[in-house]
């Protein structure tokens, strides 16, 4: 499977489900293909099972504050708290 096109957005996977949210002992990750669901094959592409993640908005928003949130999340504390959530963040 061909790796996953560059995306400015971090990156999810059931990862995050599994080890973030429900911690269930019976559910146990897997590898596809050899690669390990990782946080180095998620953020390189070679693990296949992830979804980007978007932060949306609309183009005539006039709200300040959502310049200021995108910002946020593309900032060191932003990515911290993305990657401490369980989610795989860009790894700038």
């Amino acid at each position: 499977m061909p790796p996953l096109p560059s995306s400015p957005w971090p990156r999810s996977s059931f990862r995050f489900y599994v080890e973030g949210i429900i911690r269930h002992p019976d559910i146990k990750m897997i590898a596809i293909d050899g690669v390990a669901p990782n946080v180095e094959n998620i953020k390189n592409g070679t693990y296949p099972v992830v979804a980007p993640v978007y932060a949306v908005t609309w183009a005539g928003n006039d709200n300040p504050n959502v310049k200021k949130l995108l910002d946020w999340i593309l900032s060191e504390e932003g990515q911290y708290i993305i990657e401490e959530t369980g989610y795989v963040g860009l790894g700038k």
